[in-house]
């Protein structure tokens, strides 16, 4: 569906026209070729797309400016899902600027063609999938009836002919935009799944999955993500993901860097951590990352607490060598005291 789009686009003039030759190598490839070649080499996934998601970007704003159908924007969601999984990690910096820029690109899919006569604004965070259908259906139905009711009365065939078309394209466009909520939520798992942060950021490393848990949040209010179960879900990820890196290289972090995140999220209570848990017998998200923060502090107390690591911190002086002048003479004096038994 994504290169069929591409391959026969007329809007889009840098996928449409070929590229010109080059005085070197001759290239006359499109543009659709030479990204298909670019998405193919392993390269690509291993080491490019963990630190860019540049190309993603612009596939779904070709999508949106060019009015593409759920279809594509699913596809695209698709393909780098898949890609992703074949990184060992991905940049937390450059996700988290992937999603700040999804709302804006790929809200206006997630809207159904009356969802506007269905429920009030401030009635659409709070109303769940089903409930979100059920009303525009409703609504549809009042609304016909309201306006047609003549038509009704005199020729119901043609009536109910008529609505239930609506209401058959109205069910496909609410299939089709499930289908696309669910592959951005797998993109979104194994984009999160992947992270990795430097020790040498300290604090900011904390301060990136907060970003990106507001981000997220972003995606409720946008209905992109329609659940609030599947943005805690989303969460949990990042909170996992965060303990494993605290346990993989938190012990390169400075202490004051676990004072810092533990004394944020006592006084601050981040977006990350304060919805509630679905289920009452987990552990709080809280409560799991505050046991890997100790954790991690303890390894790096005693990692400064041991010798080799003073050592390091603190050298000590090289002795200075002894003098040769105090060896060489008793050398040579029990040399001659040999020599002088032989000789006697």
């Amino acid at each position: 569906m994504l290169l069929f789009t591409l391959a026969a686009a007329n809007t889009y003039a840098a996928l449409e026209q070929p590229v010109a030759p080059t005085a070197e190598k001759g290239d006359e490839r499109t543009s659709v070729e030479r990204f298909t070649e670019t998405v193919k080499d392993p390269s690509y996934a291993h080491t490019i797309l963990p630190h860019d998601f540049n190309l993603m970007v612009d596939l779904l704003t070709y999508g949106k400016q060019t009015d593409q159908p759920r279809e594509y924007t699913r596809s695209v969601f698709k393909m780098f899902g898949n890609l992703v999984k074949s990184a060992e990690y991905v940049n937390p910096s450059a996700f988290s600027s992937l999603l700040r820029q999804i709302p804006d690109l790929v809200a206006h899919q997630f809207s159904l063609t009356e969802e506007k006569k269905a429920l009030p604004d401030n009635d659409l965070f709070g109303c769940d999938a089903a409930c979100y259908f059920r009303n525009t259906i409703n609504s549809v139905l009042y609304d016909r009836f309201s306006t047609e009711f003549d038509l009704f009365r005199k020729e119901p065939e043609k009536f109910l002919e008529n609505i239930s078309g609506q209401l058959a394209d109205l069910s496909q466009d609410h299939l089709e935009m499930e289908q696309l909520r669910q592959a951005v939520i797998r993109f979104l798992e194994i984009g999160l799944g992947k992270l990795i942060w430097s020790p040498q950021d300290g604090e900011k490393t904390w301060e990136s999955a907060k970003r990106m848990g507001a981000s997220l949040a972003t995606l409720l209010k946008d209905r992109i993500v329609d659940d609030a179960n599947d943005l805690v879900d989303l969460y949990w990820t990042i909170v996992h993901r965060y303990c494993y890196f605290i346990d993989v290289a938190g012990s390169a972090m400075p202490l004051l860097t676990y004072q810092q995140i533990k004394a944020d999220i006592e006084n601050k209570r981040p977006l990350l951590l304060e919805m509630e848990e679905q289920e009452e017998c987990l552990e709080s998200r809280s409560s799991v990352l505050n046991r890997c923060l100790l954790v991690g502090e303890a390894k790096r107390r005693s990692l400064e607490s041991t010798p080799a690591t003073k050592a390091t911190v603190e050298p000590t002086k090289p002795q200075e060598p002894a003098s040769t002048d105090q060896t060489t003479p008793k050398k040579t004096s029990r040399i001659r005291g040999r020599r002088g038994r032989k000789n006697r």
